[in-house]
């Protein structure tokens, strides 16, 4: 049962996520919480696209958008694809 959504929206983040997205497992796995990390892309252009079809998987869901929207529709998308009653959004 997944208890936690990490929802983070992005644009354009290939040298920053994978440290993002391992700090956030490292949390639920410290604390022993359920749940799954979420990546919102908001139709990056510099890579970070090709990295997290590499890596989307159960505990790292991705989502990549391709119609260009916004933070918040980036947030939206996430938030409506999050397994979670909770969702921590990251930003």
């Amino acid at each position: 049962m997944i208890e936690l959504t990490i929802l983070m929206p992005c644009l354009n983040e290939a040298e920053t996520l994978a440290a993002c997205i391992e700090k956030a497992k490292g949390f639920l796995a410290r604390t022993g919480i359920e749940g799954e990390v979420l990546i919102s892309d908001n139709g990056s252009t510099d890579g970070t696209t090709d990295y997290l079809r590499s890596i989307a998987g159960p505990k790292c869901q991705v989502h990549i958008n391709d119609a260009n929207l916004n933070f918040a529709g980036a947030c939206n998308q996430g938030l409506t694809l999050a397994h979670a009653p909770y969702t921590l959004l990251l930003n």
